[in-house]
């Protein structure tokens, strides 16, 4: 064999086992990859691949908000775990502790053993819990307020809704409504009018309550919540099935007692309110500028895995 042909063979039998190596070397704690500058682990990409869509990229966008929120608790000073490695001992102690548990005959809640991706989720809504305590910054007086006038849907008192109901038995036109909506506009009394159209045997008194809305007859029926908060008085709702026996027809006669809770009386609840939709503004802002980077071949070594 020719003197450079065998330097040239050598040369490349030397980087074909480096590289063979170095692939061998890899294991589910090996930095794979950043997002934000945190290290992600293979397992943990490997936790993200589904079987639709096997391509890194994917699972590492997915990873993002988990790798971010364990970036952001160690900024602050916050509880989490420092690496994939320690997640991954953690995962394992849990699981022996439930099957200890079992053992002794002693009760636990959830499945015998967790997966995985299972307590990874788990651990990620603590974190993200200890993370909005955190990031959290008191809403000002004038936000407060702000909020509390420009969200007039908020802290709604609904009183007393006081209701004709009508139960059309299957076969009966809702045509009929029509009828009774035009008596009324020209003038005639609700039973009047009833009486007069044949409805005067379906029809009956109700009045509606915010402690309703957990009552069957509320509950059960879609459409008779958004009247009772909703349906503007001398109006009727529109036709509601009675569960295939018929319809419901909703008629607001008046309501007593409307209005908002007080500003002050929502001040608490406001806070908590803004402090949440400020936190997954700025978390979801910090998981959109996050840079992603791979390491190269990472998709070839995740399918190599996969095909094994």
């Amino acid at each position: 064999m020719h003197r450079h042909t065998v330097v040239f063979f050598l040369i490349l039998v030397f980087f074909t086992q480096l590289g063979g190596c170095k692939t061998s070397q890899l294991n589910d704690f090996s930095v794979v990859a950043s997002i934000g500058g945190e290290p992600v682990a293979l397992g943990e990409v490997r936790m993200f691949i589904n079987s639709t869509d096997r391509s890194s990229l994917s699972a590492l966008n997915d990873l993002a908000p988990f790798i971010i929120c364990r970036r952001e608790l160690k900024r602050l000073g916050g509880e989490t775990f420092a690496t994939y490695k320690e997640f991954w001992d953690a995962w394992q102690a849990e699981n022996a502790r439930r099957a200890e548990a079992l053992s002794r005959g002693e009760v636990i809640y959830g499945p015998e053993a967790l997966s995985q991706s299972v307590y990874y989720s788990y651990t990620h809504e603590a974190d993200m819990r200890r993370l909005s305590g955190l990031m959290a910054e008191e809403p000002t007086q004038d936000e407060l307020r702000s909020a509390y006038d420009e969200r007039t849907d908020l802290f709604t008192v609904i009183g007393t809704v006081n209701m004709r109901v009508i139960l059309l038995p299957p076969g009966e036109s809702t045509d009929v409504v029509d009828a009774l909506e035009t008596a009324l506009a020209d003038g005639d009394s609700y039973d009047n009018a009833a009486e007069r159209l044949g409805l005067g045997g379906m029809t009956y008194p109700r009045s509606f309550t915010a402690s309703d809305f957990r009552h069957p007859d509320v509950t059960e029926f879609d459409g008779v919540a958004d009247a009772i908060r909703d349906l503007p008085v001398g109006m009727f709702a529109a036709p509601i099935d009675n569960n295939g026996e018929g319809f419901i027809i909703l008629y607001c006669e008046s309501r007593d007692g409307a209005g908002r809770e007080p500003f002050d009386e929502c001040r608490a609840t406001l806070s908590i309110l803004l402090k949440d939709e400020r936190f997954e503004r700025e978390f979801d802002a910090l998981v959109e500028a996050a840079v992603i980077k791979a390491d190269d071949g990472l998709d070839t070594i995740l399918n190599s895995i996969t095909n094994e």
